[in-house]
């Protein structure tokens, strides 16, 4: 089954303001060591966690303290199974809704 991209245009502004928040406090970090995703790549693990299984509180999230944000984000990016859209090494974002099943 192909990974669900579905998502609506109010959550299609959050994960934009979700990515711009995270790419440029990657950018403030000044660190040559720490390679940002890019936007398309990180939108796309956003939305892929979000409609495959992990339902995120996107206000939620995009409202976070600095490190539980780039904790959940940062999981995300690094957790998730482009295959399937789904969420590996039980990482659970702290920002999901309820009790998704998003850890495999």
């Amino acid at each position: 089954m192909p990974v669900s991209f579905k998502h609506t245009k109010a959550e299609s502004v959050l994960v934009e303001a979700i990515v711009t928040r995270y790419l440029d406090k990657l950018k403030s970090l000044d660190d040559d060591d720490v390679e940002a995703p890019s936007r398309l790549d990180l939108t796309m693990d956003i939305i892929a966690c979000h409609a495959n299984g992990c339902p995120l509180d996107l206000g939620k999230l995009h409202s976070f303290p600095d490190f539980d944000f780039v904790h959940d984000v940062s999981g995300i990016h690094g957790r998730i199974d482009r295959r399937t859209g789904k969420l590996t090494s039980f990482f659970v974002p702290r920002c999901a809704k309820g009790d998704s099943g998003a850890a495999q």
